[in-house]
């Protein structure tokens, strides 16, 4: 009797893992990025509905062409931490996930946009 109340308490612990990890949503891309950049992440199809989750860390907005579908995010970098970036693309919800951490090198994914001195 003991027996199968274990075997169903560990099924039970078994089955609510997997749904836990089913929900949660993996990002699908990460970018390192240094504090006070800019930097161009280029995408080939116009994103919508773009939020950040932490405008402290980053600020982002889209850029888009008006003859293509070709779009850029333009993200600012303010102070070291993780933010994430959210939209979607063609009603597909996609997340990128920015490190900003000055010992990490920049990706290799953006174009860093050079600031004028003085």
């Amino acid at each position: 009797r003991q027996m199968k109340k274990f075997i169903l308490l560990l099924t039970m612990v078994l089955f609510s893992q997997l749904f836990i990890n089913a929900n949660a949503k993996e990002p699908d891309k990460t970018i390192n990025l240094h504090t006070d950049g800019a930097y161009i992440l280029l995408l080939n199809t116009r994103p919508i509905e773009m939020t950040i989750s932490n405008p402290q860390i980053i600020n982002a907005e889209v850029t888009t062409e008006i003859y293509s579908q070709d779009s850029q995010i333009v993200i600012k970098t303010l102070t070291e931490g993780i933010a994430y970036i959210n939209y979607k693309l063609k009603n597909t919800p996609q997340t990128i996930k920015v490190l900003v951490d000055n010992n990490a090198p920049v990706d290799k994914d953006v174009i860093e946009i050079d600031k004028v001195k003085g």
